[in-house]
């Protein structure tokens, strides 16, 4: 060690020693010191901005960003809710439709209302009994919509497409009026069947 070293060192060094060994007084790095100034700095503006300013918490942007989130599926579930009668009457009888709605209704429906619409767990869509709809297009689709999960029947909005629920919907009214061996037992109120040009104020 030279003699400038050793110098240095008897000025860093502190007042107290234990059993032989003597403390230095060496300065802390300066990134070290940045970085412990700078979060002071911040902690106080950090205070003073959102407890004294009142500025929004993440809480607050986490809530605003859901209203926005709620606001888009809103709209989103409005655009889907707002059945086109005329659109469906028009693939109602659609053979491509059918078959597409009937592999849909395979995936999808057949594990609670049974191959064809007979009925197991859910109603029999076959015949002319509705538990919560006139059996129309028109207050059948809203209910696929929403569902009922009282009645164990889910919604599935956010499952399948506007088009998709149409071709499902165009396959079980086309089963009206078929018959199936141990088809379930009628549930519900009777409805005259639908027809095309039939709105659900004819059922009043």
């Amino acid at each position: 060690m030279s003699h400038d070293d050793k110098n240095k060192e008897n000025e860093l060094e502190l007042d107290h020693e234990y059993d032989g060994i003597k403390e230095l007084d060496n300065p802390l790095p300066r990134w070290w010191l940045i970085s412990f100034y700078g979060a002071i700095i911040f902690g106080i503006c950090y205070f003073f901005y959102y407890v004294v300013g009142g500025a929004p918490t993440l809480r607050d942007e986490y809530n605003k960003e859901q209203e926005v989130h709620h606001a888009v599926r809103a709209e989103y579930l409005a655009k889907l809710g707002a059945f086109d009668v005329e659109h469906f009457e028009k693939i109602y009888t659609n053979e491509s439709v059918i078959q597409y709605g009937e592999s849909l209704y395979v995936a999808n429906c057949m594990s609670c209302h049974a191959d064809g619409g007979k009925g197991d767990i859910g109603p029999n869509l076959t015949d002319r009994f509705w538990l919560f709809s006139f059996g129309n297009p028109e207050t059948v689709y809203p209910f696929i919509l929403s569902g009922n999960p009282n009645g164990g029947m889910p919604s599935w909005s956010d499952k399948i497409e506007k088009e998709d629920i149409y071709a499902i919907l165009a396959y079980v009214l086309n089963q009206q009026g078929k018959t199936y061996e141990n088809a379930k037992q009628e549930e519900g109120n009777e409805f005259p069947p639908w027809k095309p040009g039939m709105r659900t104020e004819d059922y009043f």
